[in-house]
């Protein structure tokens, strides 16, 4: 199969793609809520409702709940810097250690975090796609060159400054369900997480890429009856995906994310 990445670049939280689309996003934090607390589950659905009317003219969202990796190895590197330095060599072996079992007693160590995209569609009536800035900078000759061989082209900052007033707007509404927006480093991650199992991972080096080529390191064979067999450079795993595109009109009383949290493996939803 030959699969066509729709990646083209990321700057802070802002995704673009080779069709000159640019996304939003922004992580909502997690609320702990009893199942039997039923109506402080009603109160979040209420904000979240009133938090979508806000954001009505825009048509297009990506929602994803995934497993987020504490990253305790990098994480135990920056409290090292606090170790003691004569004994600084049991600290820092007791800490591998508690790490060590941690992952073989559990792998991963995660929390579940709620990340929201936000597709920016027209900005103006002389909205610029990506493909027309990329006409206004180069002939059609380099342009040519440089789509052939995947080199990436800057986008001029006059045209980002247009995406981040309308980004602005947005931040400022995710405020009301407590959202802030993503890193760079998390959207790189989030794009990259697709091409990598669950299995133990340096989530620093993951998040570190940007090239096409190295956050599509993977090869995907279909042949498998229901699911996708992933293979990169390092492992080898499978993934599959269900459908569920029959909801009722009145989704009063439908707690979609309540029962998502059950499920023991990543969703995604668009």
């Amino acid at each position: 199969m030959n699969l066509k990445a729709p990646y083209a670049g990321l700057r802070d939280n802002l995704l673009l793609t080779k069709t000159g689309e640019v996304w939003a996003y922004y992580r909502v934090r997690s609320e702990s809520i009893s199942t039997a607390n039923y109506d402080a589950k009603e109160e979040s659905k209420k904000r979240m409702r009133y938090f979508l009317e806000s954001i009505k003219g825009y048509q297009d969202f990506h929602f994803e709940m995934y497993d987020h990796d504490l990253d305790l190895r990098n994480k135990f590197k920056e409290i090292s810097k606090d170790f003691d330095d004569e004994a600084f060599n049991v600290a820092e072996y007791y800490s591998k250690e508690t790490i060590d079992v941690l992952e073989q007693e559990l792998q991963m160590i995660t929390h579940n975090s709620f990340v929201m995209g936000v597709k920016i569609r027209e900005l103006a009536d002389d909205a610029v796609t990506l493909k027309e800035i990329l006409k206004s900078t180069l002939s059609d000759t380099a342009e040519r060159i440089v789509s052939n061989f995947g080199f990436d082209v800057n986008l001029d900052d006059k045209i980002l400054d247009k995406y981040k007033t309308f980004e602005r707007d947005l931040a400022d509404s995710f405020l009301g369900i407590g959202g802030e927006r993503l890193t760079e480093n998390e959207l790189a991650y989030i794009i990259r997480k697709p091409f990598i199992s669950n299995a133990t991972h340096d989530v620093q080096e993951e998040s570190s890429r940007r090239a096409i080529t190295d956050i599509y390191n993977a090869v995907i064979d279909p042949t498998r009856l229901s699911v996708l067999e992933v293979e990169n450079d390092n492992e080898k795993f499978y993934t599959t995906t269900v459908v569920v595109d029959d909801f009722p009109l009145d989704m009063e009383y439908t707690h979609l994310f309540e029962k998502a949290q059950i499920c023991l493996f990543r969703l995604n939803a668009m």
